[in-house]
């Protein structure tokens, strides 16, 4: 495969902005290897390796009220929804999800049924995020924040004394 000329044909045409992508990998040949592109107006394309568009994904509004709110403790002060969100970076997680933020949101999303199964969208100061996919915790890395690091987990952290 040559990699150059995938890239270029899945980003084509180029829009502005700072979209991601991501690969799904699956269990059986390399050729099932799943390819979603972050496009404008909240949609994913999802490519093959050939770098054929297989079907666009269109989510509406992400981050409304519908779709239930990642709670966040002791995350410093958060700011007031945004408009104009955009998916970003895209990051493969657990069961074939994608996660994807701004400077301000995330989000977590399920591709194959075309929903969001959650957003937090009062964020501010979002450069990075990292998906530890074994224990499907979110870490978020924030410049200027009262909390930097921001820990997104459906377990508790322990704290061992000692």
């Amino acid at each position: 495969m040559n990699f150059i000329l995938f890239f270029c044909y899945i980003l084509f045409p180029r829009r502005p902005g700072q979209f991601g992508a991501c690969f799904i990998p699956e269990l059986c040949k390399p050729d099932d290897v799943k390819l979603y592109a972050a496009r404008p107006g909240c949609r994913l394309w999802l490519a093959d390796t050939q770098g054929t568009v297989k079907s666009t994904h269109i989510f509406r509004d992400p981050l409304s009220s519908g779709v239930p709110e990642i709670p966040l403790l002791a995350a410093g002060r958060l700011q007031p929804q945004q408009e104009g969100f955009q998916f970003g970076k895209l990051l493969w997680m657990v069961n074939n999800n994608l996660v994807s933020w701004s400077s301000s949101a995330l989000v977590v999303l399920d591709p194959v049924n075309n929903r969001c199964l959650c957003r937090q969208g009062k964020l501010s100061g979002v450069e990075d995020v990292a998906v530890v996919p074994e224990t499907e915790e979110i870490f978020l890395l924030r410049r200027h924040a009262d909390a930097r690091v921001i820990r997104i987990s459906n377990r508790p952290e322990v704290l061992r004394k000692g």
